[in-house]
C-alpha cells in the first residue's frame, strides 16, 4: 500500500508532499530537529457539521482536528516507519515546525487570502 493509499483509507483525499527545505520555517527549534533532506506531507480536513440546522458553528459541532490529527499522524509514523525502516516520521497540527498555510499553499492545496487563512477550493 502506498502512503496517497494509506491516507485515503483514513479518508484523508487532500495531501501533498514537498522538501522541508523549500517550506518556510516557523518554530526553529523544531526545525533545526528535523533531518536534513526529508519531506513534509500536508493534508487538509474539512469541517462538515452533523446537523446543518444547528445554532452551533461548523467547528464547534465536530470533533476537535487535533484528536483526528494525533491518531492519524500515530498511524501515519507507523506506517511509514514500518515500510521504511530508520526513517523519521513526526506529525504536527497546528504547533509545526513549518508554517503550515505557507506550505500547503506551495503544494497547490489552496491559496492563503487577504485574512491569512489557506483557503480551498475542495472545502470552501
Amino acid at each position: 500500500m502506498s502512503l496517497a493509499e494509506f491516507l485515503k483509507s483514513k479518508a484523508v483525499e487532500s495531501f501533498a508532499a514537498i522538501k522541508v527545505e523549500n517550506c518556510l520555517p516557523c518554530n526553529m527549534r523544531l526545525y533545526n530537529e528535523l533531518p536534513e533532506g526529508c519531506y513534509a506531507v500536508f493534508m487538509l480536513f474539512p469541517y462538515y457539521p452533523k446537523n446543518k440546522n444547528s445554532r452551533l458553528a461548523a467547528f464547534a459541532s465536530v470533533p476537535d482536528y487535533h484528536l483526528f490529527s494525533r491518531e492519524l499522524f500515530s498511524q501515519m509514523a507507523e506506517y511509514i516507519n514500518e515500510k521504511y525502516p530508520g526513517s523519521y516520521a513526526r506529525g504536527f497540527a497546528d504547533h509545526s515546525p513549518l508554517d503550515e498555510r505557507d506550505g500547503a499553499a506551495k503544494c497547490s492545496l489552496g491559496i492563503i487570502g487577504r485574512h491569512g487563512l489557506l483557503i480551498s477550493e475542495k472545502y470552501s
